[in-house]
């Protein structure tokens, strides 16, 4: 008979976890048990306190007794589920009521899982990491879905409202009004297409389907591949795009993770510099601290003369239940999740980016890459860069 593999307890981080129970020792053992695992443990003893703390700290779990005086674990159940604050946090009965009418009972109500008294510690562990994780993954994927809908809707509507116009006035246009008009629609529909790349490849990354192929190379060879795409962007704005970047430097990442993510950094730059600004790359080779020559670094730095960012939205633009929507100096729409999905693809590669802006003095977006330490076997003569 095989043997089983020895327990070890590791909990999904930051988890808040509400014990309602009215037996004190079922507390105190649930209580230093989860604690010890770094989890944080909110309690209480009767239904309508639970009620009041669930819909105020908004935990990850609730662990409900089933047999408490006044309000019993099943109605304080339904009540947490008919209350819009606390209806999606999962609760997990615990009783010592084994049997089938009960435990349908419980699940009637919206109750997920059942914990049978007496609490083996580690099943519970397991149970509330389960239910932590899947929960997380619900959340995410209804935030996809809700920025989804919302970033498709508005070029959609665009197009509908542009192609209705053009097919009722075509005939009685101009050659210059209509061209100008299928110009404004291609226009839309590359920016659908670029919102449903990103979100495609965005969705891929949350599932773990994208697969990162690292591999060194030349960073300039990638600046210089992203600034011959944007070039065209540049040119109608009159913005001088240039850079300072070595042909010396290497780095390891996905190559086409890393070209999606300078296009839509540079993107970015050109769709909120006036015309006649400027966007300048310049990239330097540093230890990421001091003395840590084996974890050598590259930081790729994008400056732009524009509109800058209020000090209020740099705190929301990595957050994607949150809508940031910014028409560019030109009229550019944006193509949604592009800041979000630039960083989880670096995150991806070991790297990271960070964003320094003030409002009406330019920005600043900082790329921090791997890379191995320079030697002379991969350095270039002068005379050949």
């Amino acid at each position: 008979m095989p043997v089983p593999p020895p327990i070890h307890n590791v909990t999904v981080p930051n988890t808040t976890i509400l014990i309602i129970d009215d037996t004190p020792t079922n507390i105190a053992v649930l209580f230093e048990y989860l604690n010890a695992l770094d989890m944080t443990v909110l309690v209480t003893q009767d239904g309508v306190s639970g009620i009041r703390l669930a819909e105020q700290e908004q935990p990850d779990v609730i662990l409900l007794d089933v047999m408490m005086p006044q309000l019993d674990g099943f109605e304080t159940c339904r009540r947490l589920k008919a209350l819009d604050a606390t209806r999606d946090i999962p609760v997990l009965f615990m009783t010592a009521l084994t049997d089938t009418v009960n435990k349908i009972h419980g699940f009637e109500l919206g109750a997920v899982d059942y914990i049978t008294k007496p609490i083996e510690q580690e099943e519970v562990v397991a149970r509330i990491n389960a239910h932590v994780t899947i929960a997380r993954q619900q959340k995410r994927m209804l935030r996809f879905f809700s920025i989804l809908a919302h970033e498709l809707r508005s070029p959609f509507s665009s197009l509908v409202h542009m192609t209705a116009t053009v097919a009722a006035n075509a005939a009685d246009w101009e050659r210059e009004q209509l061209v100008e008009r299928i110009d404004a629609i291609h226009q839309t529909c590359s920016n659908i297409y670029r919102l449903t790349d990103n979100l495609l490849t965005w969705a891929r990354l949350q599932q773990h389907r994208e697969t990162v192929e690292r591999e060194e190379i030349s960073l300039r060879e990638i600046v210089m591949e992203t600034l011959v795409v944007c070039h065209e962007h540049a040119e109608e704005k009159l913005i001088t795009l240039s850079h300072r970047v070595d042909t010396d430097l290497r780095v390891l990442c996905d190559r086409n993770m890393l070209l999606t993510v300078l296009r839509n950094l540079v993107t970015n730059a050109l769709k909120f510099t006036h015309k006649g600004g400027s966007v300048h790359l310049t990239a330097d080779a540093a230890e990421r601290s001091p003395g840590d020559a084996d974890r050598q670094h590259v930081f790729l730095r994008i400056r732009d003369s524009g509109i800058g960012i209020a000090n209020a939205v740099l705190p929301l633009l990595f957050q994607l239940d949150t809508k940031i929507h910014t028409v560019g100096t030109n009229g550019e729409q944006g193509t949604g999740l592009g800041l979000i999905l630039c960083r989880e693809m670096l995150q991806q590669n070991g790297g990271e980016l960070t964003i320094e802006s003030e409002e009406g003095q330019g920005t600043t977006v900082s790329v921090l890459l791997p890379c191995t330490p320079l030697s002379t076997h991969n350095r270039l003569p002068r005379s050949a860069r």
